[in-house]
């Protein structure tokens, strides 16, 4: 952060292209600062202008480089005027003694150490090369770590654009977090990997409940919408979310026929409503677990071994508990429930649902789930007095970089905001929009934040007209206009 906000950074990078020239600030620190193109980017850096320019002794440079960092001013004035001094002694001018101090004040409190420069690029290089070749694995384990700067979301949405099959969560096969999973291939042959949305990702879901539903099915999986019920102990919204957001669909039930039954199991069969159409006997039913299945079973034994016309009076043929017994004549067989069949909500609506229950969609980007706002407004009034600011343009975020110098218009969504304040005070902003190509950086001046960046808190795809920038290989949008 010190080279950034001293400039030292860009001088870096310019002179790295070679669009300027690797002069340093003195010609004793040619050598030394050889490595990084005549520029201090690093603690060390400091230490040896101060050894080379002002003579100090390596001791004496770091504890200048500790009365930096530590902002202690009453040594930093004492600092100074021995750097300077020194630097006299050495033959070097005032003013270029100044200059390199002025510099070396500005940026040493937030500069990095080599060994730590060091760490940062032997991961980002790593990272790059597994994100590379085995894209599905990285991003896989990078969301299960919980790191990072943007929401998951974004990088789910990245896995997708690097050919990472989505699969939503499963009350059987997911983890608590990310994981990874291998689809079915042809013939022998393993299938890709693909990413499975954990189930803490489900809003609503209590720890406990997670917990327990993790612990149940170790023993069995869940076979049904009572069975998990039984056995996980989880609330009634806790289940309506797992339903909504496609963890049960296993089930092979959709969605509002869950639902439903998850209402019938919270009947009281007491208060049934005669108007349902719904008896005691189909309540009873609707509520069947697995756990119920030996029960039938001796109830079904009962009932083929017992009256005249089983294979003898009572039930001499089978093996019943001490204590037991039998029913002369046949039960008459319930009726079997019958649930409604209820179509599945269309596919939009269901994407919508999971999007609000789970931060993400494992269907499709949200510029596909979402609305425009300003497409309505677009379409009721023409603005007024901006003849030359229209929605022209429309190109995709990763496309950016080709349309140097010229007006585009972007449509995505936010996936991170920066404000700070400009040397005057006034308030700008950094925004990053995200639609299924990839990403795009906003940068909204003083003039379009104050118009128009109440707009970044509409819910839905934001669309912007704006001048594409490029600065140092970075291509940017500046803004002109949020629709």
């Amino acid at each position: 952060p010190g080279p950034a906000g001293s400039g030292m950074k860009d001088c870096y990078v310019r002179r790295a292209r070679g669009l300027e020239p690797a002069t340093p600030l003195h010609p004793s620190l040619a050598e030394v600062l050889q490595d990084t193109h005549g520029v201090m980017l690093y603690q060390e850096d400091v230490m040896q202008a101060a050894a080379h320019m002002a003579g100090m002794e390596l001791a004496q440079a770091d504890q200048l480089r500790r009365a930096l960092q530590k902002h202690r001013s009453a040594d930093i004035a004492s600092l100074r005027a021995h750097f300077l001094q020194g630097c006299a002694e050495q033959g070097a001018h005032s003013a270029d003694a100044i200059r390199v101090w002025e510099q070396i004040a500005g940026f040493a409190s937030f500069a990095f150490c080599k060994s730590h420069a060091v760490t940062y690029g032997r991961m980002a290089y790593r990272t790059a090369w597994l994100k590379a070749h085995y894209p599905a694995a990285f991003l896989i384990a990078f969301l299960a770590s919980e790191t990072g700067y943007y929401p998951r979301r974004v990088y789910v949405e990245e896995a997708r654009r690097l050919g990472v099959p989505i699969l939503g969560p499963d009350v059987n096969r997911s983890a608590s977090t990310f994981s990874a999973e291998r689809l079915a291939g042809r013939d022998t042959a393993p299938g890709p990997l693909a990413l499975r949305v954990g189930l803490a990702q489900v809003h609503g879901l209590s720890s406990h409940t997670l917990d327990n539903l993790l612990e149940s099915r170790q023993q069995s999986p869940f076979l049904s919408l009572p069975d998990l019920l039984e056995r996980s102990g989880a609330h009634r919204h806790e289940v309506d979310a797992l339903i909504q957001c496609g963890a049960l669909d296993a089930f092979d039930r959709t969605r509002p026929e869950l639902l439903w039954r998850l209402h019938l199991l919270h009947t009281p069969q007491r208060r049934a409503n005669p108007k349902s159409g719904l008896d005691l006997q189909q309540l009873q039913a609707c509520q069947r677990t697995p756990a119920d299945h030996p029960r039938e079973a001796l109830d079904a034994a009962r009932t083929h071994t017992s009256g005249w016309a089983g294979r003898g009076l009572g039930v001499e043929h089978s093996a019943l508990p001490r204590g037991q017994s039998a029913l002369l004549f046949p039960t008459p067989p319930a009726q079997a429930l019958v649930l409604p069949g209820l179509p599945d909500e269309p596919v939009l609506a269901r994407a919508r649902t999971e999007f609000d229950l789970l931060g993400l969609s494992p269907q499709a980007h949200p510029v596909r789930l979402f609305p425009c706002p300003a497409d309505e407004r677009l379409r009721i009034r023409t603005p007024h007095g901006h003849k030359d600011l229209r929605p022209v343009n429309p190109v995709a975020c990763a496309q950016l970089n080709q349309w140097h110098r010229g007006r585009v218009t972007l449509r995505g969504w936010p996936a991170a905001t920066r404000s700070l304040r400009t040397q005057t005070g006034q308030l700008m902003q950094f925004l990053t929009l995200e639609d299924e190509s990839g990403l795009a950086e906003v940068v909204l001046f003083p003039e379009v934040h104050r118009r128009d960046s109440h707009r970044l808190n509409e819910q839905g795809v934001l669309c912007v007209t704006g001048v594409v920038e490029d600065h140092l290989g970075a291509c940017t949008l500046q803004a002109e206009r949020f629709w």
